[in-house]
Formats: C-alpha cells, structure tokens, sequence
C-alpha cells in the first residue's frame, strides 16, 4: 500500500519510521490478540488482558475498587496525575470559545475578546462530542416531522440524554420507547455492552426500521402470551415476574444499521437492557425480519443440509423459516423479557456477574427460546403451526453449537463471544447432562442428534431454572463454574472438520448486511416525494463513504 502510494505521488518518506512503529501490533499474531478476554491467565487483570477503547491502558480491576461510576455504560475511564476519572461520552450542551467584553478604563470604554464562562446549568462537550453533535443535529430533523407526540417525545429525550450523558435521561427514552408503537421507529445510542469485559460500557448503535404489519401480528399474540408463560417457567416462583405488562413487541425491515448494530445486523433486539429499569417500565421486542429471512435464503439450507443427520434433513428445511423466526420472537420476548431480580441485590446483576453476565443472559434467553417453543399456548393461538416447531427449535439447539464452530480461527480452542460461549453452554450441557444425544460419525462426517425429545427439553428446563436463579441472585461463583464448564473450551479437531465440510459447501462463517443508500426523489420544485433505494454502491464503497462521513446523497430530480 506504502509503495502504491508513493507511485501515485503521495509523500510516504517518512512512512518507513512510522510503519516500524506500529508493525508489532499490525503482523505479530501475541499483539493485543482479544478485544475482551473474559478468562484472562493467572495472575491477569479483566482490564489489562483485553484491548477494547473502553478503559486507558494503564487502568486494572484494582483502580475500579471503590471507585463509583456516575456513567457506567458511557464513559472512558483514565487516569489523571494517577487517580481514576471518567471521560464521559456526550455532546454537551456549551462549547467553550471567546466572547466581547467592553470594559471602561480611565473612562474610556475598551471591548476586547476572553474566554466566555460557562452558563451556570450547562453541561461541556466531552468524548465524541463532534460526532454527537451531528447526530443531535438530524435528531431534530427528525423530530419536526414526528408522526406523534410521543415520538418526539422520545427523540428529544434521546437528544437529551446524548448532550448529558445522564444515564437518567436515557432511562427516560427508554421508558418513552418501550410505549411507542409507531410505523417508522429508531433505535440509538449506547447500547450492547458484549465487548467490555465488565459487562458495563455501551456500543455506540444507530437503527432505523418500519414496521412488517404481517409478522407483527404473531409478535402480538405472543406478548400477550408472555405473562401466562412466565406462569409455567421451570424457575422458582421467588424469580417470576408477575407484575409485568405484556410488552409491546414489533416486527420491523430495517433500512439501515450501523455501529454495534451493523453491518453485522441482529436477527432481534430487546431493550432497555437494565433488568431494575424493566421492571418499572417494562420492555419492548424488536424481531428484524428482513434480517432474518436474508440468513434463511443465503445460509440456512446449505448447512442443514451438510449438519443435520440425513433422517433430520428434509423436516429441518420444510420448517428452518418459521423455527427461525419463532424463536428469535421468543428469544426477545419472553426469553430476555422473564423473570426478575432477586430484592436482595442492591445493583444490577451485570455488576455481579461482571465478565461472564452478558454470556449467563444470553444463553438464559436462547435457553428460554427453545424450552418455550413447546408451550401450549403457542399451538392453542396459532402462533406455532405444529409441534415439530418445538421439536426442531431442540434438535436445533445442538446442531448450531456445532454449525458455530465454523466460525472459530483455526489456531484458537477458546471462544471469547459472548453470543457463541452461550450457544456453546447450552449444547455442552445437553450432550453431558440429558445423556439423550449421541455423535456418531456417517461417511466421515459428525452428527449430533436428540434420541429423547421430551428428555431433552425437561433436562434444558433444569439448566434454564439455574441460568434465571443465577441472574436473580448475581451469583459469580455459580456463573464461573458453570462458565469455564460449559460455554469455553472447543475441540479443535471437530473444528477443523466442521471448516472443512464447509468449505467444500462454500458456507460462509458470518453475513454482513449490504444495506442500500436511500435518496430522497424530487418534484421540478424540489419537493420530496419518495425515497429510492439505491444498491449501486458495492459494500466496501459504502462502508468507506461511512467512516469518511459523506454518505448523504443529494436529491434526485
């Protein structure tokens, strides 16, 4: 690249010094090799082991003891002359510059430049302020052409908590979101918190979506369901929620997904994601189904036709859609959406289960997924169309623990992903556990099957009862054991075959969504009257036109 450049004219005399550097980090493979170690080695540090942008790099779980965030899912935290500070992420609403004074001197009035104080209730710029400040300023935009109060109600509430980084102003557009049922809905802010090792810091996420009227009427059925399920889940009545509304739950296209949402865009969201938060105000369930449905086309039947045993094939295929979609519903909606906090804890229970929460909450709400997928109710609704829903969302279960192993670099036997250690912690348990699936091995290729359906599911009921108690009562102990257990160590020969056998099929390991440019069409007057979607820039194109901040297009005569 150097040497193309300098072809092409550019000044790369200097570039040599620079590129030795930061050759360490860029070619060795031992340079900072996890974003989020999770496990770190003996005598390690959460903090120092893993290399996110979340915490400086002098900064160790030691320094947080004692320490009090005002900004836990928002900040940076760094040392100053040695003592712990946070660097809160937020627009601010004052930008300090200079201001005219006129003073008298001598009785001459002299005016001359300072530097403006701060407005007594202001709040100052902090980290990514710039960036922020761009997206307030088309949150205002939006904002104005709001549908209804109550969105703009939340988009002004979003705007707010961006300029003050208050996590109290955000729990109040979550509050506000979690009621809005609105035809074009938008997701942003700080987020997902899988890639601190705490389980604290939020990624930065930004969705746009409409509604799928369709679908959303099964979504419907389902919240409703969601309290008498609650009823009937396998954990201690100590941890059931019986206060909860149904919650509001939506099928939704997304038109464009960035951040942590994207290009690698989730099949389904749940928010907010503090279960205190929940408790008061309740959740909201978002199941992306173009999402889905691109994953089924592009993915789905090739590997179930290379993994599920050949007696399996034919019935995984004619229902992977509806399996797939069902359960990322029930996965959000009552699988995220159950259960409840024991009084006990005084604070979230990601402080509690700290590494390993996002892993415990994840496969609590896959494990919910599936053991849910064959209550009665859903037959009785008409949200399932059979029982062989329920009998391929299990069979499912353990063959996505081993379709996942595609995913894993060939020189590593530890998964570190919060969403693959917990599809891991779930078939680990079954195939150990419910003594019901067997791995056989048929022309040289390994299967895993359920002999025992019912078994299977009332053994996925017992794990599903631990993960809740677990949660409830922010048990570290229980979480680690059942952890490095379970949902850690791989076997690198099934990997090497799994990568093999998916090779020769061309399966891909993940999907990035290309999502197209949208650009408003205009009358003679230059009035906006539609929107086109515009595919022809290729992906990379429209990744670079992001990171370069020229991706508004404009309008089309």
């Amino acid at each position: 690249m150097i040497t193309a450049a300098g072809i092409t004219g550019a000044d790369v005399s200097n570039v040599g010094t620079s590129l030795d550097r930061v050759a360490w980090y860029l070619f060795t493979p031992e340079a900072e090799p996890r974003i989020t170690e999770k496990r770190p080695p003996e005598g390690g540090d959460l903090l120092l082991d893993s290399y996110d942008n979340f915490y400086g790099l002098d900064v160790s779980m030691k320094d947080l003891s004692g320490f009090v965030e005002k900004y836990p899912g928002n900040s940076t935290l760094v040392k100053v002359d040695g003592a712990l500070r946070e660097d809160v992420w937020r627009a601010g609403t004052w930008t300090p510059g200079p201001t005219t004074v006129t003073e008298t001197i001598r009785g001459r009035k002299v005016t001359r430049k300072v530097d403006a104080p701060m407005p007594k209730d202001a709040v100052p710029a902090g980290r990514y302020a710039k960036e922020l400040t761009e997206v307030i300023g088309w949150l205002n935009k939006a904002s104005q052409v709001a549908p209804g109060a109550v969105q703009r109600d939340y988009l002004q509430a979003v705007i707010k908590a961006l300029q003050t980084g208050d996590p109290i102003a955000m729990d109040e557009a979550w509050r506000i979101w979690v009621n809005l049922d609105a035809d074009v809905d938008v997701i942003l802010g700080f987020v997902e918190s899988y890639l601190d090792p705490r389980g604290q810091k939020g990624e930065y996420e930004g969705l746009v979506m409409f509604k799928d009227h369709k679908v959303g009427r099964i979504l419907s059925e389902l919240a409703y369901l969601a309290p008498e399920m609650e009823e009937r889940a396998p954990w201690l009545d100590t941890y059931k929620n019986r206060n909860v509304r149904p919650p509001l739950a939506n099928a939704m296209v997304v038109l464009n997904a960035v951040g942590g949402a994207g290009p690698n865009v989730p099949l389904g969201i749940n928010l907010p994601n503090s279960p205190a938060l929940r408790e008061k105000t309740g959740s909201k369930s978002v199941i992306l189904t173009n999402v889905v449905a691109a994953v089924q086309k592009e993915g789905a039947e090739p590997l179930l036709r290379e993994f599920a045993p050949p007696e399996e094939v034919e019935l995984a295929v004619a229902n992977s859609l509806e399996v797939a979609v069902l359960g990322t519903a029930l996965h959000e909606v009552v699988g995220h959406g159950s259960g409840r906090v024991s009084p006990g804890l005084d604070r979230d229970p990601s402080w509690y289960l700290r590494q390993y929460y996002s892993v415990i909450e994840e496969a609590r709400a896959e494990a919910g997924a599936v053991y849910f997928a064959g209550d009665p109710a859903l037959l009785r609704q008409g949200v399932a169309s059979s029982s062989a829903i329920s009998d391929e969302s299990l069979r499912g279960l353990v063959r996505k623990d081993l379709m996942q192993l595609r995913r894993v670099p060939k020189d590593v036997t530890t998964l570190s992903d919060a969403h693959m250690m917990a599809q891991h912690l779930l078939g680990s348990y079954l195939k150990k556990n419910c003594k019901c699936t067997a791995t056989g091995k048929g022309n040289g290729k390994t299967y895993v099957t359920i002999k025992d359906l019912g078994l299977a599911r009332a053994t996925l009921g017992k794990l599903l009862a631990e993960l809740q108690r677990i949660k409830s009562e922010g048990d570290f102990a229980a979480a680690e054991a059942l952890v490095n257990e379970y949902a850690i160590n791989i076997d690198p020969a099934l990997r090497d075959e799994v990568q093999k056998r998916c090779e020769t099929i061309g399966a891909p390991s993940f999907f990035a969504f290309h999502t197209p440019v949208l650009r408003l069409l205009a009358d003679e007057q230059g009035r906006a009257i539609d929107v086109l979607m515009d595919s022809s820039l290729d992906f990379e194109d429209v990744m670079l036109s992001w990171d370069l901040g020229d991706a508004e297009a404009a309008p089309v005569n």
